[in-house]
């Protein structure tokens, strides 16, 4: 093992070793098809003027890699779905070879070109890395084992609510849409969570859960504390949705809508739709006649939304939507959809898409 970015170190087995290294753990550094970014520093904490200088001194360390041999294995921490590069590949691990073949990065020619590739297009950094610069760097609270979180019963929901809490509905999308506890929010359990979960939740404020079962809320406690989450102060089963509907009070609901539905019905202007995209992605094409808000800024943006007409979200294959579809309920649209099959489903069919260029342009 070797440290490309620091005093080198050498971790030997000493049953059978050889001076030849056989793997290199990157970290942030080198992943599968893509390398680190030297933007968040700025982007997300806001220390100006460290971009560009970080994209340099990624270079030059990326030079670093020269005399180290094919065969190393590059076991990067990040893979595809994180937000810590704009192309990082599917697989948990590569060559040194085969990056030297593939990845853009290692394959650049010249440092300008470098540092101009690697700073375009990158996606949004979450809310949350702004916090995580500020714990990498401090270190986080001091605690010793926390508690697990107390079940209690679904009548306590509401007055934890009333005081503060914010309720988060780990159940799948379908379940959440069909029935929920007006006021809670959902961030189904599936991959992504940890990032959907860093960009809409507050760190000012406690959080209780409502799940299928003490499985899921174990994974999701995990999971949030990954980004500092640490709040979590109850959770609730089911019943804390159902019972509301045995004592007459009503629940929430969410529709449901095929992106040519959803197409349809935009067009005639009997509803607002939103792509929930990323800026990349909207810029590559989108619905016509949808109006871009990133589900990460939407209660941010929350003016730019109609309260008085329905108002549809898509993704670009529905994993973001949901949570998009659930900050609309809390506020205060009244008659909300969800597009599951999102933009894939849209462009699949063939249908006209719109691009920024395309709506700039005169008629």
């Amino acid at each position: 093992m070797s440290s490309i970015n620091t005093t080198r170190s050498d971790v030997f087995d000493t049953s059978a070793s050889t001076e030849t290294p056989v793997a290199l753990l990157t970290g942030d550094f080198v992943f599968v098809g893509d390398v680190g970014r030297p933007d968040l520093l700025e982007r997300a904490a806001h220390y100006r003027g460290t971009m560009e200088p970080g994209a340099r001194n990624l270079y030059r360390s990326l030079q670093k890699l020269g005399d180290l041999p094919d065969s190393l294995l590059i076991l990067p921490a990040h893979g595809a779905g994180s937000a810590c590069g704009k192309s990082l590949g599917g697989v948990p691990f590569s060559t040194l070879g085969y990056e030297r073949r593939v990845n853009w990065a290692l394959r650049a020619s010249t440092e300008d070109g470098f540092v101009s590739e690697v700073l375009a297009g990158q996606p949004e950094p979450p809310k949350y890395f702004a916090q995580m610069k500020r714990l990498n760097k401090l270190g986080p609270d001091a605690f010793g084992e926390r508690a697990f979180p107390v079940h209690k019963p679904g009548s306590a929901l509401r007055e934890a609510m009333e005081q503060g809490a914010i309720a988060v509905d780990i159940r799948f999308d379908a379940e959440f849409a069909q029935a929920h506890v007006p006021g809670s929010l959902n961030i189904p359990l599936y991959s992504g969570f940890p990032t959907y979960a860093g960009w809409v939740l507050p760190y000012d404020r406690p959080i209780v859960l409502i799940a299928q079962d003490e499985g899921s809320v174990r994974q999701a406690v995990r999971d949030l504390s990954l980004i500092g989450l640490d709040r979590v102060d109850a959770w609730f089963g089911v019943d804390a949705v159902y019972g509301l509907a045995r004592n007459g009070e009503a629940l929430g609901s969410i529709g449901s809508l095929s992106a040519v539905e959803a197409a349809e019905r935009a067009a005639r202007g009997d509803l607002c739709l939103l792509d929930v995209r990323g800026a990349t992605e909207f810029e590559g094409g989108y619905i016509p006649h949808a109006q871009h808000v990133p589900y990460g800024y939407l209660w941010d943006r929350r003016d730019e939304v109609p309260l008085g007409k329905p108002v549809a979200a898509y993704c670009t294959g529905g994993g973001r939507s949901p949570v998009a579809c659930s900050l609309l309920k809390l506020m205060g649209v009244r008659e909300v959809f969800n597009v599951p099959g999102g933009f894939q489903e849209y462009a699949s069919l063939g249908l006209p898409v719109a691009s920024p260029e395309s709506a700039a342009t005169p008629t």
